[in-house]
């Protein structure tokens, strides 16, 4: 096995490019006095590489407010370059004492915006073109019930409710009959099984995700997503590209399972945890070229317990992917990439380097976007939620439902409406 400290779980990686774990606490070091004034600018921007970015992009969605995504990375003539998937808010399409409401409510939390006076960059597309795709608020359902881990359902809410409070409605799994899908585009679905889904219920799901619905699910529920709604082939969870190497220093057990009797107890007990995943934290690379993944870090920790990958077609994005294991003929020149800590056999470990953590398929004119792991469980994961945040928020804004141009500007409202 191998094992370390479970203190490296807390290694800098999961916590992204930030210098504290507590980084989503409220900012309270600015008064609204000092914000500048940006009512009457052509447009302002609030960059999507802050940290906070999705406190930002949930606010929008809660006020009503018209913004678009910036599709690639803009440079404007004060010399601010703003990335790629930031939020584009253009005064005259909005209420001004809303607006005004907003940009305090921003700066407030900390949050940075900075503004132009002209439509034409010096790089990048024209600020009020369509290019910029439109931000589309998300309407969010967060499934619970017995079928849902506890602690994932409960992280989860945490999330949303309390770190970064997103507006959404709790809908038991038994309750799935009487949601209206029509003023839904976000399903959140934490780890656990949706196999008590009625039929019924699931063709409902089905039309409403081919319709333009984004699912969002997390470790085995993704499992679930990616095999039923995404239609990818239940062998991919288990069966990897090539068998893993046999390592001269490799412990791990390999007793034929009809000779498991002739094991003692402890062998059978060491044999248990070399076939699965007590708990590791595995770094991955994102895909930073992706709408969903514009403005994040370019690596991410996600803690593993499991040695399934995820399967993807080759029609689906890979958002984030484990790092490679090159493996060696002895263990002290062996790099355990791309274990950062925790513990894992040399099995499982070759079995995940290399393959997705997070991916994203079309379906219809919706989006499975799946999590290998729950970024949300003990809260230590501040990167891999940011990144959770960003899908469930940006999804509906890359679904093929979404309005371009000039379109209606009415957005879907929430349950509770």
């Amino acid at each position: 096995m191998l094992g370390l400290d479970a203190s490296e779980l807390t290694a800098p990686l999961a916590a992204g490019d930030l210098e504290l774990l507590n980084t989503f606490e409220p900012h309270t070091g600015r008064a609204l006095s000092d914000r500048p004034a940006f009512e009457s600018a052509y447009t302002f921007f609030v960059d999507s590489d802050q940290h906070r970015f999705p406190k930002a992009l949930a606010l929008a969605s809660e006020m009503n407010i018209f913004a678009r995504l910036t599709e690639a990375e803009i440079e404007l003539a004060s010399g601010d370059v703003v990335p790629a998937g930031s939020l584009l808010v253009m005064p005259s399409r909005n209420d001004r004492a809303t607006l005004a409401s907003f940009a305090d409510r921003l700066w407030d939390m900390g949050l940075d915006m900075h503004a132009t006076d002209t439509g034409y960059p010096v790089r990048g597309p024209a600020i009020g073109n369509s290019g910029n795709r439109r931000f589309i608020p998300a309407s969010v359902v967060l499934a619970s019930g017995p079928a849902f881990s506890s602690l994932s359902f409960g992280h989860t809410w945490h999330l949303l409710d309390v770190v970064s409070p997103t507006d959404h409605t709790v809908v038991n799994l038994d309750d799935f009959g009487s949601v209206d899908w029509h003023r839904v585009n976000v399903l959140v679905l934490p780890s656990g099984s949706m196999g008590g889904l009625s039929a019924s219920n699931l063709e409902a799901l089905k039309a409403w995700l081919r319709g333009g619905g984004t699912v969002v699910a997390m470790a085995g529920s993704a499992t679930w997503a990616s095999t039923e709604l995404a239609g990818l082939e239940p062998e991919q969870n288990v069966k990897p590209d090539k068998d893993p190497d046999e390592l001269a220093w490799d412990t791990t057990d390999r007793t034929p399972d009809e000779k498991i009797h002739t094991l003692t107890y402890a062998q059978r007990e060491a044999r248990g945890i070399d076939r699965r995943v007590p708990g590791v934290l595995l770094a991955a690379a994102v895909d930073t070229t992706h709408p969903l993944a514009a403005g994040l870090d370019g690596h991410v920790g996600f803690h593993m317990f499991s040695g399934a990958p995820l399967p993807v077609s080759n029609s689906g994005y890979v958002l984030a992917r484990f790092a490679a294991f090159t493996p060696t003929e002895d263990l002290q020149s062996q790099t355990l990439a791309p274990r950062i800590g925790g513990s894992i056999s040399p099995t499982n470990l070759q079995r995940l380097a290399g393959r997705p953590a997070v991916t994203h398929h079309r379906v219809g004119r919706g989006n499975v976007i799946s999590f290998a792991s729950d970024p949300t469980n003990r809260g230590l994961n501040h990167a891999g939620m940011r990144m959770l945040l960003h899908a469930i928020h940006v999804g509906p804004s890359v679904s093929g439902a979404q309005p371009l141009g000039e379109d209606d500007d009415e957005h879907q409202g929430s349950l509770d409406d």
